[in-house]
């Protein structure tokens, strides 16, 4: 899923986009996969860290990426 097609897999992938605090001059992004509906031969993801108009991430003062379970939205599995 990406800015063209925030859907994808029929319907497994969905990315919100941007989601901007322009005040604060912070953004994040949100993917959502539901397992279930991904097709049975699909056994892993990968989830990578872009930029659109910088030539690297260093532009940024911390970019992360962060994973959670959605039931339990307070509890990171694993942060980079």
């Amino acid at each position: 899923a990406d800015y063209q097609n925030c859907r994808c897999f029929h319907g497994a992938v969905t990315h919100s986009g941007d989601v901007m605090d322009d005040t604060a001059r912070l953004g994040h992004h949100t993917i959502h996969v539901h397992l279930q509906r991904l097709d049975r031969k699909v056994d892993k993801a990968f989830f990578v860290l872009s930029s659109w108009e910088s030539p690297n991430l260093s532009f940024f003062p911390n970019p992360s990426v962060r994973l959670f379970e959605e039931s339990r939205r307070t509890e990171q599995l694993c942060e980079y």
